[in-house]
């Protein structure tokens, strides 16, 4: 019982943290920087059962070679041609191994197709595999 309030109030927290920054410092237009989700946090709401929804802008290489589990292979200069693959529906976390600055412009074109469901990982593939979680090969 305690580790389902523990999940509840996790997921709870989530909603209101993401939801401030899309309607608050964005203004609704999706010009402001991506709502981020750090890596401790998607853990936890893996953990719990929720199933994040993993974008992965990399390579199809480095794809291939090492990804969160379950995410899919959208590269980065393919996302103006595949943007309909990312559903529209769950929590989606768009993630590659570069700065979150250039995140941005995948974020804000996806934006302006109409998704509301995104945020961006916090230190990317990199920062994810330096704590030491889950990886599919």
């Amino acid at each position: 019982m305690r580790n389902i309030r523990r999940s509840l109030g996790l997921g709870i927290l989530w909603v209101v943290l993401s939801a401030a920054p899309a309607l608050g410092s964005h203004g609704g237009d999706g010009t402001g920087p991506p709502p981020v989700i750090q890596p401790e946090v998607a853990q936890r709401l893996i953990e719990a059962g929720e199933q994040l929804i993993f974008i992965d802008l990399r390579s199809a290489k480095e794809f291939q070679a090492s990804r969160l589990p379950g995410a899919r292979s959208i590269p980065f200069w393919d996302i103006l041609k595949r943007y309909r693959e990312v559903p529209r529906v769950g929590r989606v976390v768009l993630y590659c191994d570069c700065a979150i600055t250039e995140l941005q412009d995948p974020y804000r074109f996806l934006w302006e197709q109409g998704y509301r469901n995104l945020s961006v990982l916090q230190d990317g593939f990199t920062g994810w595999t330096k704590r030491g979680y889950a990886v599919e090969r």
